[in-house]
């Protein structure tokens, strides 16, 4: 970030008040770090372009970065709360992806909405949730309220890569302030750093990318046409999607329930499958059987508050692998 969002928006900021000061300072940016190769510049800080000037404070910022040496690296802005990019700058050409901030104010947030929107919006430009509730901050930042957990952190990862996001943030209350005993605790922060890396939604984030690369993750589209009769709401909310030729489907069942799909989507003779625990990482290999052509009811299996589940659905003749025993082999560019 060349600078975090209170440098040019709040009351009394002085430092890029101006476009000349946001412009030079960009460019020089951009001269610095041009032979670097692994930059994001994510403009914005946590702030909402809310007058004309701003936005044309960080379209300074934007052609500062494009005017100098590194024209390689990628764009994009964060937002505050409940807010997305593309409310601003769809349009702008500066802007390479849209960048949303789901928040951290209620649980069950409808991330979905958000990335949906954004995933349809034209022109096309790739989606991320760059800020969704991070696991141990209180609800609304209250530190009396209940904390989100890593349950809340999958929900909102699952909803946001399979509504159509191309990739997915995870933060910790503990680890963004780098919290030590000898610091003080900003929103109820109550263990050190070292403790929160291994808190089990970090591991989890591990399983998700598992999951998606060990099918054609490029070819996902989001479909809700999947589901043949009801999508559910807020806490129970059913995301969909399948590979561009129908040879695999995933699907995200947050509370376990029983669950009518389209099987007739997959184009296939025959239909092999997984169950996975996004929980404990821990896949379970459904047996082959012959595509009916119809819809069906599927069961995951247990169900419960917080017990999601995973469905990954194949052509058998695919031979896709069980994403826990995928191996990386490639990085994707």
């Amino acid at each position: 970030l060349p600078t975090w969002g209170d440098k040019w928006h709040d009351e009394g900021a002085t430092i890029f008040d101006t476009i000349e000061k946001a412009e030079k300072y960009c460019e020089w940016l951009s001269d610095r770090y041009k032979d670097q190769p692994n930059i994001i510049w994510i403009l914005g800080g946590d702030r909402n372009p809310d007058s004309e000037k701003h936005q044309e404070i960080i379209r300074a910022m934007a052609r500062g970065l494009r005017n100098g040496e590194s024209k390689k690296h990628l764009i994009t802005f964060h937002p505050m709360g409940d807010k997305t990019s593309s409310i601003w700058f769809l349009n702008d050409k500066w802007l390479d992806f849209n960048m949303a901030q789901t928040g951290h104010w209620r649980r069950h947030e409808k991330v979905y909405k958000l990335i949906t929107n954004d995933y349809n919006l034209e022109p096309i430009k790739p989606c991320i949730n760059g800020e969704p509730q991070y696991e141990d901050i209180p609800v609304r930042f209250d530190v009396s309220n209940e904390r989100f957990t890593a349950y809340d952190i999958r929900e909102a990862a699952y909803w946001s890569i399979l509504s159509g996001a191309f990739g997915h943030t995870y933060g910790n209350n503990n680890i963004w302030q780098m919290w030590t005993e000898e610091r003080e605790s900003v929103l109820g922060a109550r263990l050190t750093w070292k403790q929160a890396i291994h808190h089990p939604g970090s591991t989890q984030m591990g399983y998700i990318r598992k999951i998606f690369e060990s099918r054609p993750f490029l070819e996902l589209v989001p479909d809700q046409q999947i589901l043949s009769d009801y999508f559910g709401q807020d806490y129970d909310n059913i995301r969909t999607a399948r590979d561009k030729n129908g040879s695999f489907f995933i699907v995200y069942i947050p509370q376990g329930q029983t669950t009518r799909l389209r099987i007739q989507k997959l184009k296939a003779e025959s239909v092999s499958g997984y169950w996975f625990n996004p929980r404990e990482g821990i896949s379970i290999k459904i047996e082959q059987f012959e595509n009916p052509n119809k819809d069906m009811d599927i069961s995951p299996p247990t169900s419960g508050p917080r017990t999601d589940w995973i469905l990954i659905l194949d052509d058998a003749s695919k031979n896709y692998p069980d994403p826990i025993e995928f191996e990386f082999t490639t990085t994707l560019k």
